[in-house]
């Protein structure tokens, strides 16, 4: 009997290690992906890119690591610097930090995200900065804390939550000078409450005024079927829009077609020094496009990639091997 035990604790060391595999990069050259913090999106996908590239790439002595830097603009200098291989980022980074920033080009465009509107009370057709008196807000959130800041507001914990539900988004922010002094400072009357992301479903089940707002990655019904809740999602009026563009310029207008709901998002992208070698970024793109098979499926973020919108950006702002790869003229 104790060599059974034996022998079954050794078989199950044995498979975890050959699971573990992937990741093991002892001895590699570390490619520093710089992004948002340990619980945002960019970085979990800067450590999913790092296992796919190791299993795509055996043989090289190179392997990704995610870095958190906070300060977007602190991210573009290093990449300008070539003090990092790769920076994930808003795609409307580029236009505003361009001019100091020159040899940084975009690679590919990754996700865009987009900021879901949750009526509690199960009767609002839209939201605006006051038609609620409760807003309530996941602690990490970008999109609304950015307005908040503007009002003298932003005083959330900023306590780390490890139980991140991944569809949350990266977390990094930007400067922008415009909210000091160019734009008048709009009032809101309510109140904000802060939430750690495991309060979700009690919010949801048992709360019934306010609006909550969630940083979307994928279709609002997967958060709807994690929460086990029918959430009711509503849009933002065309005023509440405007407001949150005009202190926040990296953000998009978004419109959930089939839900005829208009909202904002970013979309986020892969960046890189102009230099870049394209043996290197062809590399890139074949994990991305074709990654190696595995026993397991495509994870969250994996499965939600919008490469093909890079079609859509200016080859003045795309790498010479991104306008090459995706045949743009």
């Amino acid at each position: 009997m104790p060599k059974i035990v034996t022998l079954s604790s050794f078989v199950f060391k044995l498979l975890i290690f050959i699971l573990l595999i992937p990741s093991i990069s002892l001895g590699k050259n570390l490619m520093l992906v710089e992004t948002g913090d340990r619980n945002s999106v960019s970085w979990q996908f800067a450590v999913e890119l790092s296992k796919l590239w190791n299993q795509k790439n055996p043989d090289k002595n190179t392997t990704f690591s995610p870095k958190y830097v906070p300060d977007i603009s602190q991210r573009f200098m290093d990449l300008d610097k070539q003090n990092c291989k790769l920076i994930i980022a808003p795609l409307k980074t580029i236009t505003e930090l361009s001019a100091s920033n020159a040899k940084v080009k975009i690679a590919v465009v990754l996700w865009e995200s987009y900021l879901a509107a949750f009526a509690l009370d199960q009767e609002t057709k839209k939201v605006g900065l006051n038609t609620h008196d409760s807003w309530y807000l996941p602690k990490q959130s970008l999109i609304i804390p950015t307005l908040l800041n503007s009002m003298n507001l932003f005083n959330r914990d900023q306590t780390s939550d490890e139980n991140a539900i991944n569809t949350q988004v990266d977390a990094g922010h930007i400067k922008n000078q415009a909210t000091d002094s160019e734009l008048p400072v709009p009032v809101f009357k309510g109140e904000v409450i802060w939430i750690e992301k495991s309060f979700l479903p009690d919010i949801t089940a048992y709360y019934y005024e306010g609006i909550l707002f969630y940083e979307m990655l994928g279709p609002a019904s997967e958060l709807t079927a994690i929460l086990d809740q029918n959430l009711k999602m509503v849009g933002l009026d065309r005023d509440f829009i405007e407001l949150l563009q005009n202190y926040n310029p990296m953000l998009n207008p978004f419109r959930l077609s089939k839900r005829k709901i208009n909202t904002v998002g970013l979309i986020y992208a892969l960046f890189v020094n102009e230099l870049e070698d394209a043996e290197f970024m062809r590399e890139l793109f074949d994990v991305l496009y074709r990654p190696p098979k595995t026993i397991f499926s495509k994870s969250y973020i994996m499965d939600h990639l919008e490469l093909g919108k890079t079609k859509k950006v200016s080859p003045l702002f795309l790498h010479e091997t991104s306008i090459t790869y995706f045949n743009i003229d």
